[in-house]
């Protein structure tokens, strides 16, 4: 099974759980942290096609 998501560096710093990290899908490798904006069905249904892209 091929691993998705992989650590790549956790923060040196006492009590801080940041990390940086890539996960990889069939057409992108995505590294995070990484905003990526999220919206319920209800946000979805309140936009036109055109402002989803």
């Amino acid at each position: 099974m091929k691993k998705i998501f992989k650590v790549l560096s956790n923060s040196a710093e006492d009590g801080v759980k940041a990390r940086l990290s890539e996960s990889d899908t069939e057409s992108s490798q995505i590294e995070t942290p990484v905003f990526m904006p999220v919206g319920t069905l209800g946000n979805v249904k309140a936009l036109e096609q055109r402002e989803l892209i």
